[in-house]
């Protein structure tokens, strides 16, 4: 055999085995590297207290029984731009994506449901709350 082929087996062997250790070398780290990332955020995935931004609630817009438009653009801006847009609404432009569109099915208490993407993890939050905080038999 020519030396070209030996020449070109070793740098094939060498190239191999530099792609094997690489890959040794990321499933030996990446778990660690994983591990570090949820140690240095430990409310990664955790569930936190929100509370509604005033501009969204119903007062903040609605006053006197009369809908304030400029608010109320606000309050529907706001919500188009984080959950979708809605058909007819002269929004279409702040978001490509129809509210609809994100919309996936989840379990509450056990039955199934359909509710935005965004919601869902705050919805699961929800629920362990209560089952952790209420008891058969009480109301609160």
């Amino acid at each position: 055999m020519s030396s070209r082929f030996f020449a070109w087996l070793s740098a094939r062997s060498a190239f191999y085995l530099l792609l094997t250790g690489t890959v040794v070398l990321l499933v030996a780290l990446v778990p660690q590297a994983v591990s570090a990332k949820a140690k240095s955020n430990p409310n990664a995935g955790l569930c936190r207290p929100q509370k509604a931004q005033e501009f969204l609630k119903r007062p903040y817009f609605v006053r006197r029984g009369r809908l304030d438009a400029k608010r109320n653009d606000r309050s529907v801006r706001f919500r188009v731009e984080r959950y979708g847009r809605i058909e007819g609404l002269g929004f279409e432009a702040l978001n490509e994506r129809t509210a609809h569109s994100q919309i996936i099915g989840a379990q509450f208490f056990g039955l199934g449901i359909q509710v935005h993407k965004a919601v869902a993890p705050a919805l699961r939050c929800v629920e362990r709350r209560i089952r952790k905080t209420c008891t058969k038999g009480t109301e609160t």
